[in-house]
């Protein structure tokens, strides 16, 4: 590549800016660079004493290819969703902390921006009569009594209109114990 003038996608007088920043200021510099045959390296240069500077190659390829491999997935999945106007939520029940996408939020009527991103969000969202029945049913779920989950609820509207939604999972992990 440096024929072509270019070291990962940079000119070579920004490369060559990279190293004098090393040698000069005695920064650290990190670059990524395929090479014509696939491999992807990355390089770094390390300031050390009297002046002298060392360089390291690692091969990184692995890490690119499954970078690039989830990308792929993450566009498909999203292609996905997409097409059947599903609405996403993922529930890490170790942290408690909850993933929502933006479907999910059109589909029952709230702001992205007025969720903290736990599970009281939800909560919020079923209608006051229909929360006990939810609520078990996620319960059982958790307590690994369903192997998956399947509730249609009423969701919590303004003026009394109703709305309802069907959600389903299920768990991907548990806990041995």
């Amino acid at each position: 590549n440096h024929g072509r003038g270019d070291y990962a996608g940079r000119a070579l007088d920004e490369v060559l800016a990279g190293f004098i920043k090393i040698m000069e200021e005695r920064q650290t510099v990190q670059l990524e660079r395929q090479q014509s045959n696939g491999v992807y390296l990355e390089v770094r240069g390390l300031p050390i004493s009297n002046g002298w500077t060392l360089l390291t190659y690692t091969d990184i390829t692995a890490h690119k290819l499954a970078e690039k491999t989830l990308r792929f997935s993450e566009r498909r999945l999203q292609l996905a969703l997409d097409a059947i106007s599903d609405g996403l939520w993922d529930w890490d029940l170790r942290t408690g902390s909850i993933y929502r996408s933006a479907q999910y939020y059109k589909l029952v009527g709230r702001r992205a921006e007025d969720d903290h991103g736990d599970f009281e969000f939800f909560r919020s969202t079923v209608c006051p009569d229909e929360l006990p029945r939810v609520l078990a049913t996620i319960e059982a779920h958790k307590k690994g009594k369903t192997t998956s989950i399947e509730v249609e609820y009423r969701l919590s509207g303004e003026g009394g209109k109703s709305k309802w939604l069907r959600a389903r999972g299920r768990a991907v992990e548990r806990d041995p114990s």
